[in-house]
C-alpha cells in the first residue's frame, strides 16, 4: 500500500508550484508594459484581415441562414407536406416507440435547410469570391503555383546535401 502522507506532501508541493506559477503569470500579465503590448496584439487581430473577415462572414451567414430558413418554412416545407397530406413535415414519417414520437419528418427537414444553406453560401459566395480573386491574381500577374521556398524546404535541401557528402 502507497503511504498517503508521502503523496500528500508531493501533491501539497505540486499544488504550491503551480498555484505559485498561474500567480506570476497573471501579475506579469498585469505588467502595464505588457496589457499594452496585448491590446495592440489583439487592435491588431480585429482590424487587419481574419478578425474583420469573421466577424463579416458571421453577419452575412446569419442574414442569410434566416433568408433560407424563411424560404424552407413558407416555401418548401408546406410543398413537401402538402405532398404527404400533412400541414408541416413535423407530422410526415412519425414512429411511435413506447409513447415516445420519433420525428424523421423534422429530422428531414433540418437536414434538407442544412443542405440548400451551406449550397447556398457556396455558390453564391464562396465561387464567386474565389473567381473574383484567380481574376485579381491573373490581373497582377500572382503566379500561386510558385509559392515561396519554406525553412522546411532549406532544411531539407541541406540535409540532402549532407547525405551527399556522407555518401562520398
Amino acid at each position: 500500500m502507497p503511504k498517503p502522507k508521502a503523496t500528500s506532501r508531493r501533491l501539497s508541493g505540486l499544488t504550491e508550484k503551480v498555484t505559485g506559477k498561474v500567480t506570476e503569470t497573471v501579475v506579469d500579465n498585469l505588467n502595464p508594459h505588457k496589457v499594452k503590448s496585448g491590446l495592440d496584439g489583439f487592435k491588431n487581430f480585429v482590424l487587419k484581415g481574419s478578425g474583420m473577415q469573421v466577424a463579416i462572414g458571421m453577419v452575412i451567414g446569419g442574414a442569410f441562414s434566416g433568408l433560407i430558413s424563411a424560404f424552407m418554412n413558407t416555401v418548401l416545407n408546406p410543398l413537401l407536406a402538402a405532398v404527404f397530406g400533412e400541414t408541416t413535415m413535423d407530422g410526415v414519417w412519425i414512429l411511435e416507440l413506447n409513447g415516445s414520437m420519433v420525428r424523421f419528418g423534422a429530422l428531414f427537414t433540418a437536414v434538407l435547410n442544412f443542405l440548400i444553406l451551406t449550397a447556398s453560401l457556396y455558390f453564391f459566395f464562396v465561387l464567386p469570391l474565389n473567381k473574383i480573386v484567380q481574376l485579381i491574381d491573373k490581373e497582377n500577374n500572382i503566379d500561386l503555383s510558385k509559392r515561396p521556398e519554406t525553412d522546411v524546404d532549406v532544411l531539407n535541401k541541406i540535409l540532402k546535401e549532407l547525405k551527399a557528402l556522407n555518401k562520398k
